[in-house]
């Protein structure tokens, strides 16, 4: 817009100095050669603006919903994330279901209220998909539309809405809180910690509490891949479990044949291998990003790409914990070349 504004005032200005009494827009004719410089960002960046054929973006919101299990709740920490999830959702009618929480959004009034109503269980008689640009209460999961993964469950509804809290509860929770080193915090009787230092506690991260507090066991709760900022402000990472691009708040987690444990240099120690094996393989849309050399977009090119590796490269090293090291290996590779797309840039 400035940019604009800039090279009209220019225009302008140089039109005036040549202009004469007889021809006072001979001027503007002369000058108008330098209006060629608006065409040059389309030129320059007309390759990096063109997304034809490029799905990579809905594609990222398609593997993080299909990671989540039917009603669940996923925290995001950003646009990259909401964005695309809100497209998927809201414009293709996909796994309407799943609960999408945008952990910066929860320092609003009005979000953490309308987040307790959309996700009311319905009353008798009343549609959720009645109005699709309206929604009045929580919406059903698609059996008939879902991946093969869940088309099979026993799946029920919801009992209750995230959170209970009133409007007054929510207006009155603290803009921010030190909690003194030492802090005990009980999310549910498995589910305990202590802070090893001084935390200062924002508004939403008092959402974020209430939210997984309530919903621990009504539904199944998730934080996106790119969201560390969430789940480590309450420090959950030894609750998770990585299923595909999302973690699963779990209790009492305990190592068998699928549950595998990594080493601390994982920020998610937890992996689930059959289920993040069959979301890599048999679900996720990315055997297309294996043609590219970089990822186009500057903006994402060193999260997406990122992610999409670390999650290889945790389900690989599982797959060699579990002495499958051709399997490990396979998937050590494709998440190498993913790497490659982040210019091995990881966050």
């Amino acid at each position: 817009l400035y940019a604009g504004i800039g090279i009209a005032t220019a225009w302008r200005w140089i039109g005036d100095r040549f202009a004469t009494a007889g021809d006072p827009t001979r001027g503007l004719r002369l000058a108008a050669p330098m209006l060629s410089i608006a065409f040059l960002p389309l030129i320059f960046n007309f390759g990096l603006a063109d997304r034809r054929g490029d799905y990579s973006a809905r594609d990222w919101a398609w593997n993080i919903l299909q990671s989540v299990e039917p009603y669940g709740i996923v925290f995001t920490n950003g646009d990259n994330d909401t964005f695309p999830l809100w497209y998927l959702q809201e414009v293709e009618g996909i796994r309407r279901d799943v609960t999408v929480i945008v952990h910066s959004y929860l320092g609003t009034k009005w979000y953490p209220k309308q987040l307790r109503d959309l996700t009311t269980p319905c009353p008798d008689g009343v549609n959720p998909l009645a109005t699709p640009t309206v929604v009045t209460c929580q919406r059903p999961f698609d059996h008939e539309n879902a991946i093969e993964l869940y088309r099979d469950w026993d799946i029920k509804a919801p009992q209750r809405a995230i959170h209970s809290l009133t409007n007054e509860e929510i207006d009155a929770l603290p803009i921010y809180q030190a909690a003194p080193a030492g802090t005990v915090v009980q999310f549910t009787p498995d589910i305990s910690l202590q802070f090893d230092r001084e935390k200062f506690l924002m508004h939403p991260d008092f959402l974020v509490y209430y939210i997984v507090q309530e919903s621990l066991g009504d539904r199944p709760i998730y934080f996106a891949a790119t969201a560390p900022p969430v789940y480590e402000q309450w420090n959950l990472g030894p609750h998770l479990i990585r299923h595909g691009l999302a973690h699963k708040l779990a209790e009492n987690i305990e190592p068998t044949d699928n549950i595998v444990l990594l080493d601390p240099q994982f920020i998610i120690r937890w992996v689930d291998v059959e289920r993040t094996e069959h979301l890599l393989w048999d679900v996720f849309r990315l055997d297309y990003l294996f043609d590219w050399d970089l990822w186009p977009e500057p903006s994402t090119r060193a999260s997406i790409p990122a992610q999409y590796y670390i999650a290889h490269i945790a389900l690989a090293a599982a797959l060699d914990y579990l002495d499958r090291p051709e399997d490990a290996e396979t998937v050590a590779v494709r998440g190498e070349k993913l790497l490659e797309l982040s210019g091995r840039v990881i966050p």
